[in-house]
C-alpha cells in the first residue's frame, strides 16, 4: 500500500506542474481576450478577419462551395461557417474556443517534449510556451493564425509517437496534421515533402509514404473542389503568384508587404481583384482564369529575381533578419500597440528577442549532440520559417515555428542547468556565447536594415480612422497629431491632412482645422471653416476657387449658395442652384436650397413651388421641405 502511494504522490508531482502552467497560459489568454473585447481593432473583425468573418457568413447563410477558386487558405473561414451555421455568428464564443484549442495545443507540445527530451524539459517547454506574449495575444483575435502553432504541435507529437511505435494511424495523422497547417498558411503545403523526405533518410519508408498520403487526404477536398468550381488543377489557392510578387518585384525592397503601386490599397478586398486587372491589362485578354492569374505573378517575380539578383538577395537578407528581430512586423495587428487598450498585455511578458531566441538558438546548439534525435523538429522549425524567407515577413507568418522554438528553449534551459552541474565548462560557455549573439542580434532596431518605418505610424493612423468611423472626431484628430509627431513631413500628404482638418473641424475645433486645409490648398475645406468662423465673402472665393479645379459636384454648389446667401448676392445663389438642379436632375439639394432662400426672402409661392419640386425628387420623404411647403401654404391661405 505504501509503495502505491508513493507513487501516486510521484504522479501527483509530476502533474501539478502541468497543470499549473496549462492553468496559466488559459489565465494569460483569458485575461487577453476580456481586457480587450470591446477596443480598438477587436470590437469588430478587420483586414484579414474581416473577409474571413464575411466568408464564414457566406459559407452559413448562402453557399457552402462558393464559385470561384480558392483566393486566400479556407480552413478558417470554413470552419467559422460551420460554427455560424449550428450557433450562429457568436464572435466572443469563437475566440474562447480559439483559446482552448491554444491551450490543447501546448498539451501536444508538452507531451512531445516529454517523449523527445524528458519531464523536465518538456516543463521548461512548457513554462516558456505559457509566458509568451504573441502566440497567446493570436489565440484571442478573430485570425486564422493561431491554428498554425497548433496543427505543428499535432504533428510534433504524433511524428514522435510514429517514430516510437511505427504504428501506420500516427504516420496518417502527422501528415494530416501538415496537410491541415497548409490550410491555414499555404507556404507549410513545403512540410509534407520535407517530412516524408527526412523519414525515408530515416529508413522509415513506410511512414513518408503515409505521411504523403495524410498530407494528400487533407489537401484533396480543397483540389477536388476548385477543379469543380474552376475546371483547373489548384492545389489549395491561387495566392501563390501575387504573393511571391509582392515580395520579389522592383517596387519592393523592404522583404515587408508593400502593395504594388498598381493596387488602390494594401487590403485583402482589394488585392485578388486588382491583381487580375492588372494581368489581364498587360496580357491584353479579356479574361484570365484565377490558375492563369497566379502563374502570370509568378513568372513576374521569378523574372524579377533572374533579372536583378541583387535586389533579391538584399530583399532576402532583410526578411531573415526580421525573422529573427525581436520586432514584431505589424500586418492585421501591431502587438506593441495594442498593449495600450489591455493592462493584461501590457505586463512584461516573454517576447521574441529577449528570451525566446537567444533560448531556443542556445537549446539548438545544445541539440546537435543528440542530433539524430531532433530530426523531427528540425525539419519542422526549418519548414516552418525557411520559406517566409522567400516572400514577404510579417509577424503572424513565423508563429507556425514558434512552438518548435518553445522546444528548443526548454531543452536548452535544462541541457545548460545539466552541463553546469557536470561541472563542464567549454559546452556551457559556447552555448552563453550563442545565447548572447542571438540577443544582441534580436534586439538591434529593425530599422537598420532598411526595412522602412518601424514607428506607430500606421497604427496610429488606422486608429484615428477607427475613432472617426465610432463618431468620436475628436479622439481621431489627436491621434492623427501624434501620427505627424512621428513624421512630421505626412502633414504635406493631402490624403493625411484633409483626414485629420475633417476631424477637426466635425470636432468644433475650427482654428486647428484651417491651417492643415491652407497647407495643402484644399480650398472647399477652408471655406467650410471660413464658414463657421463667420467670414462668408473669404469663403465665396475659396469655395469659387474649389469649383474652378474640380469637377463642380453638387455638394460644393449647395454650400457656394449658401455661403453667397450669406453675403447677400441672392439672385447668384438663385442662378447657381438653378443651374444645378438641371445639371443634376435626380438630387433633391438644388431645389431644396432654392426653397431654403425664397423662405427667407419672403417669397412664398416660390419657395412652395422649389419645396413640391425636392419632394418629388425625394420620394422616401423631406421633412425639411415639408415643413417649408407647410410654411408657405399657411402664408399663401391655402
Amino acid at each position: 500500500m505504501g509503495a502505491v502511494d508513493d507513487a501516486l504522490r510521484r504522479r501527483v508531482r509530476k502533474v501539478t506542474p502541468v497543470a499549473a502552467l496549462l492553468l496559466l497560459a488559459l489565465t494569460v489568454r483569458l485575461a487577453f481576450l476580456f481586457t480587450l473585447e470591446g477596443k480598438p481593432f477587436v470590437a469588430e473583425p478587420i483586414l484579414d478577419g474581416a473577409v474571413a468573418d464575411a466568408w464564414g457568413q457566406e459559407i452559413a447563410t448562402r453557399s457552402f462551395w462558393g464559385d470561384r477558386a480558392f483566393y486566400q487558405d479556407p480552413l478558417y473561414p470554413y470552419g467559422l461557417g460551420i460554427f455560424n451555421a449550428i450557433f450562429g455568428r457568436h464572435l466572443l464564443a469563437v475566440k474562447i474556443l480559439q483559446v482552448l484549442i491554444g491551450v490543447l495545443g501546448l498539451a501536444f507540445l508538452f507531451e512531445a517534449a516529454r517523449r523527445i527530451a524528458g519531464y523536465a524539459a518538456a516543463v521548461a517547454t512548457l513554462a516558456v510556451a505559457a509566458l509568451y506574449r504573441t502566440t497567446a495575444f493570436y489565440d484571442v483575435v478573430l485570425l486564422k493564425d493561431f491554428l498554425g502553432p497548433f496543427f505543428i504541435e499535432a504533428a510534433l507529437l504524433a511524428g514522435v509517437l510514429a517514430v516510437q511505435r511505427d504504428r501506420w494511424g500516427w504516420w496518417l495523422l502527422t501528415g494530416l496534421s501538415v496537410g491541415l497547417a497548409a490550410l491555414v498558411r499555404g507556404n507549410l503545403l513545403l512540410l509534407a515533402p520535407l517530412l516524408a523526405g527526412s523519414f525515408w533518410w530515416m529508413r522509415q519508408r513506410r511512414g513518408a509514404g503515409l505521411v504523403l498520403a495524410g498530407a494528400a487526404l487533407a489537401i484533396a477536398p480543397c483540389t477536388i473542389r476548385n477543379a469543380i468550381v474552376t475546371k483547373e488543377f489548384i492545389l489549395t489557392t491561387a495566392q501563390l503568384g501575387p504573393n511571391l510578387y509582392i515580395g520579389n518585384n522592383p517596387e519592393n525592397w523592404t522583404g515587408r508587404y508593400r502593395a504594388p503601386s498598381f493596387m488602390t490599397a494594401g487590403s485583402p478586398e482589394f488585392e485578388e481583384r486588382e491583381f487580375r486587372r492588372e494581368a489581364e491589362r498587360r496580357r491584353g485578354a479579356v479574361r484570365l482564369s484565377a490558375g492563369q492569374v497566379s502563374a502570370y505573378w509568378r513568372g513576374e517575380a521569378l523574372e524579377s529575381i533572374r533579372s536583378q539578383p541583387w535586389h533579391f538577395l538584399l530583399a532576402t537578407f532583410r526578411r531573415v533578419m526580421l525573422l529573427f528581430n525581436d520586432w514584431e512586423v505589424p500586418d492585421d495587428f501591431n502587438v506593441s500597440f495594442m498593449r495600450r487598450f489591455s493592462w493584461a498585455l501590457a505586463l512584461p511578458w516573454m517576447t521574441f528577442g529577449l528570451v525566446l531566441w537567444p533560448l531556443a538558438a542556445a537549446g539548438l546548439y545544445f541539440s546537435w549532440i543528440e542530433r539524430r534525435k531532433h530530426v523531427l523538429g528540425y525539419v519542422l522549425l526549418a519548414g516552418a520559417l525557411v520559406p517566409v524567407a522567400f516572400f514577404f515577413v510579417v509577424d503572424r507568418y513565423r508563429l507556425p515555428g514558434i512552438p518548435l522554438l518553445f522546444f528548443f528553449a526548454g531543452y536548452g534551459i535544462v541541457r545548460g542547468a545539466e552541463t553546469l552541474r557536470w561541472g563542464m565548462k567549454r559546452v556551457p560557455k559556447t552555448a552563453a556565447a550563442i545565447a548572447a549573439a542571438a540577443l544582441v542580434q534580436a534586439n538591434l532596431p529593425a530599422s537598420i536594415y532598411g526595412v522602412g518605418d518601424t514607428s506607430f505610424f500606421a497604427q496610429r493612423y488606422n486608429l484615428a480612422r477607427w475613432h472617426e468611423r465610432h463618431g468620436e472626431p475628436m479622439s481621431a484628430a489627436l491621434e492623427m497629431e501624434r501620427a505627424f509627431e512621428l513624421r512630421p513631413e505626412v502633414r504635406d500628404d493631402p490624403r493625411m491632412a484633409v483626414f485629420a482638418a475633417g476631424c477637426y473641424l466635425e470636432a468644433g475645433r475650427v482654428p486647428e482645422a484651417l491651417p492643415l486645409y491652407l497647407r495643402v490648398r484644399d480650398h472647399a475645406g477652408a471655406a467650410r471653416c471660413y464658414v463657421k468662423l463667420g467670414e462668408p465673402n473669404r469663403a465665396v472665393a475659396l469655395f469659387t476657387k474649389a469649383m474652378a479645379e474640380s469637377p463642380p459636384e453638387v455638394g460644393l454648389r449647395l454650400e457656394l449658395a449658401e455661403a453667397l446667401m450669406k453675403v447677400g448676392r441672392i439672385p447668384e445663389a438663385l442662378g447657381l442652384l438653378s443651374r444645378a438642379a438641371g445639371d443634376f436632375p435626380g438630387d433633391p439639394g438644388p431645389p431644396l436650397g432654392q426653397a431654403r432662400i425664397y423662405r427667407q426672402t419672403h417669397l412664398w409661392r416660390e419657395a412652395a413651388a422649389a419645396a413640391e419640386e425636392a419632394m418629388r425628387r425625394a420620394p422616401r420623404g423631406l421633412p425639411e421641405a415639408e415643413a417649408i411647403l407647410r410654411e408657405a401654404r399657411a402664408q399663401l391661405g391655402q
